[in-house]
C-alpha cells in the first residue's frame, strides 16, 4: 500500500501517485478518513465547509473546461499515461477515470504502460486557487 497526498496550489495540475501501473492488475484507491470524519479540500468558491472527494456539484467553471466536464468541481480523478506537465487529456495515450471517495479499477489496455496521477477535477485557470490536500491511499490486489 502506498500513501499520497493529493490537492494544494503548487501549481501542478497532476500529481505522481504510482510510477508504473500494471496492465490487467486491479487496483483500490479511497481517501482515508481524517479521525471520524471525510476529509475534505476547498476548490475555489466552495463553501467555507470545503468538499470531499466526490466534488461539489453546486460549483462551476462558466467558459473553463474542467478535466472531466460530466462530474462536479473537486471531485477526485485519476490519469494512467502522460506526464506531470500534460494539462490536455489525450484519449490515445491516456486512460482517465473518476475516483471520488472510493474507487475499485482494473488497469486497462489501453494505454500499454504509464503512471498513475492524480487531480481534483478542475479548470487549469483555477488550479493556484484550489485548497487543502487530501491523503489517499492506493493498494494493488493480489
Amino acid at each position: 500500500m502506498s500513501e499520497v497526498d493529493v490537492g494544494g496550489s503548487n501549481g501542478m495540475m497532476w500529481v505522481p501517485a504510482v510510477d508504473i501501473m500494471t496492465v490487467g492488475r486491479i487496483y483500490r484507491i479511497q481517501v482515508l478518513p481524517d479521525g471520524h470524519r471525510q476529509q475534505r479540500w476547498f476548490p475555489d468558491g466552495v463553501p467555507a465547509a470545503g468538499c470531499t472527494a466526490d466534488g461539489a456539484p453546486t460549483l462551476s467553471r462558466n467558459g473553463s473546461p474542467l478535466v472531466m466536464p460530466e462530474l462536479a468541481v473537486g471531485a477526485l480523478i485519476g490519469r494512467i499515461g502522460g506526464s506531470t506537465a500534460d494539462d490536455v487529456v489525450d484519449k490515445e495515450r491516456m486512460f482517465v477515470f473518476s475516483i471520488g471517495q472510493y474507487c475499485v479499477f482494473q488497469v486497462p489496455e489501453v494505454p500499454k504502460a504509464g503512471a498513475l496521477f492524480l487531480t481534483g477535477n478542475e479548470a487549469r485557470a483555477f488550479v493556484n486557487l484550489f485548497k487543502g490536500t487530501l491523503k489517499v491511499s492506493i493498494e494493488q490486489a493480489l
